[in-house]
């Protein structure tokens, strides 16, 4: 019910831009960060459990996000670096310049990274059994021996 309803939905998007706008140290440093989790686990939930809000699950699953996605963790390894780099390079002034050369230089080294370094290291991971969670114990002579069943695990088997 609590995803069906439109008005958390909005109402926690309102609540996530004020705890933005609301510049007291003791909330910024406390009470704001377990707001915001909550408000966007309110948000997340009306995304993925209702059609409602078709238009932001097209712009999550459009292209260009499902790539950003699949960069991520690249991202986040080396955009501390592209910052450290470039802010040490030029003199420490703010320009919207300065913050397209660091994004730019950000993609370009995790790509680099997700294509030369991620994506052959996963083709080479072992491919595991669907449930690997769910062995039975099957007995031959008098030895019990694991073995790897192909069923779902307790929680997604029909009653």
């Amino acid at each position: 019910k609590i995803a069906e309803n439109d008005r958390i939905f909005w109402l926690s998007l309102v609540g996530i831009i004020l705890t933005l706008l609301f510049r007291d140290p003791f909330f910024r440093e406390t009470l704001r960060y377990s707001l915001q989790s909550l408000l966007v686990a309110l948000i997340v939930t009306g995304v993925v459990f209702t059609a409602r809000h078709g238009w932001i699950y097209a712009v999550l699953n459009s292209p260009p996000a499902v790539w950003i996605g699949r960069l991520s963790y690249s991202l986040y390894v080396w955009h501390l670096l592209v910052s450290m780099i470039v802010n040490g390079l030029v003199p420490p002034l703010y320009s919207p310049l300065l913050v397209v050369v660091q994004f730019s230089a950000a993609f370009a080294l995790a790509a680099a990274s997700y294509y030369l370094l991620e994506k052959p290291v996963m083709r080479l991971r072992q491919p595991r059994a669907p449930f690997p969670c769910c062995t039975r114990m099957t007995w031959e002579g008098n030895q019990a021996l694991p073995k790897v069943v192909r069923m779902p695990p307790w929680w997604l088997r029909s009653r």
